[in-house]
């Protein structure tokens, strides 16, 4: 009786073995089919019949699993290729529907116009251009830039923007403290953050702005240069003299004397907003340093030391055109904008916009930080052309206490500011 019951058993379990084979099913580590030789030699048939409805109910689901699954998959597949995608091929850019615009600098809008995102950009743009001439009373408006210094062409405009026209140069509009502007630096291929610092005078700072590789360069080009610094004097001569007001020692850096001429250059174009390269009335340094292998006239860095117990007190850095007459050179130009660079930390000594000569205690304080550029104006935004003396714009270099301070000068200067006599 148990030999028939077992070649019936064994009769059922090649059909289940069969069948999970023809599904395409394999053992695997972990379940492994069994060689009906050796049950075949078992006389335990309780435990074949057990192995037999075991296999059987599996393949019984496995088959139910794949009957639902397959259908389920195409049809979701299927509707997921019927649906037409709900973001467009290409994204339309962003066009807000009232562009408020204001002058240069400025933190109130002249004037509020409306955008008509129906049209192309280059349509919108050319329209919003007209309007703005009617407001500025037939004036032509030579570039719009965004409050970041990044001009916009041709496309749809932002909510705020700033308007140049004539000679007018961009600058930053300082309208609350801790306000941050995002600054591509494409020479650099990468983005600054400038903070405002002051509104009046108008002060921003950058961190970050040199490399630690780029201010031992400076430092390391200046070292064998410097020399005691001097001071402007009045009157109708360039002439420079040494006082105890300035106490620091001075480079002038032609750009033969280290490889970051070029690439600072471009820098503190995008930095500032303005491309120096367009504008003919721009000057970048207004200090020209004859370069001794081909005697031609070229424009150089000011490097700056300070040790212990140095210091510069409160000045301008503009030249005063009844004061200091010979600094004109001629051509009626004064500086513009100083671009002032820290290339060392130091815990004490940091140049400040102040109102009184000698409180280093009082305004605002700049700690010093390797990298950090600092940007402020010496003239109006609004008189930028005319000669326009922002005299809030005093500042100074406070004594060093501990260690030495490296920094440097980067002036934008412009021709043509003051009548010629």
């Amino acid at each position: 009786m148990k030999n028939k019951e077992s070649k019936r058993l064994f009769s059922t379990y090649n059909s289940c073995i069969a069948l999970f084979r023809s599904a395409g099913l394999r053992g695997t580590s972990k379940w492994r089919l069994i060689d009906c030789r050796r049950l075949s030699k078992s006389t335990n048939t309780r435990d074949l019949w057990v192995r037999c409805a075991v296999l059987t109910a599996t393949v019984v689901f496995l088959a139910s699993m794949m009957w639902h699954w397959i259908p389920q998959k195409t049809s979701l597949n299927t509707e997921h290729r019927a649906q037409p995608s709900s973001q467009p091929a290409v994204a339309r850019a962003r066009c807000s529907p009232t562009v408020d615009m204001h002058h240069v600098g400025s933190c109130k809008p002249f004037a509020s116009f409306q955008q008509d995102c129906s049209l192309s950009p280059e349509q919108a743009y050319s329209r919003i251009l007209t309007a703005a001439a009617a407001a500025l009373k037939g004036e032509k408006v030579r570039e719009v830039k965004q409050g970041n210094g990044v001009t916009l062409i041709n496309e749809y405009l932002p909510t705020n923007v700033w308007v140049l026209s004539g000679d007018e140069l961009f600058v930053f509009p300082t309208c609350e403290v801790g306000d941050t502007f995002d600054i591509p630096l494409p020479s650099a291929n990468r983005n600054s953050i400038a903070k405002v610092r002051s509104i009046s005078p108008r002060v921003l700072e950058v961190e970050d702005f040199l490399t630690p590789e780029e201010c031992h360069e400076l430092i390391s080009s200046a070292k064998p240069l410097m020399s005691r610094s001097t001071v402007s004097a009045e009157g109708d001569s360039a002439v420079s003299l040494q006082e105890s007001s300035r106490t620091s020692s001075t480079a002038w850096l032609p750009p033969h004397s280290h490889t970051l001429a070029n690439k600072l250059y471009d820098r503190v174009s995008s930095l500032v907003g303005i491309d120096f390269r367009k504008h003919e009335h721009v000057v970048v340094e207004d200090l020209q340093a004859i370069d001794k292998r081909g005697g031609s006239s070229v424009t150089a860095w000011q490097v700056l030391r300070y040790e212990v117990n140095q210091h510069y007190h409160i000045h301008h850095d503009y030249f005063d055109p009844v004061l200091h007459r010979g600094f004109l050179q001629g051509d009626g130009r004064n500086r513009f904008i100083t671009a002032f660079f820290y290339l060392t930390d130091v815990e004490r000594g940091d140049p400040r916009p102040i109102t009184d000569y000698s409180d280093c205690n009082r305004g605002l304080r700049v700690p010093p930080k390797r990298g950090k550029a600092i940007i402020f104006y010496s003239l109006l935004a609004d008189g930028q052309r005319s000669g326009g003396l922002d005299v809030a714009s005093w500042h100074g270099g406070c004594d060093v206490h501990n260690g030495t301070k490296w920094a440097a000068n980067y002036w934008i200067t412009l021709k043509g500011v003051h009548p010629q006599r």
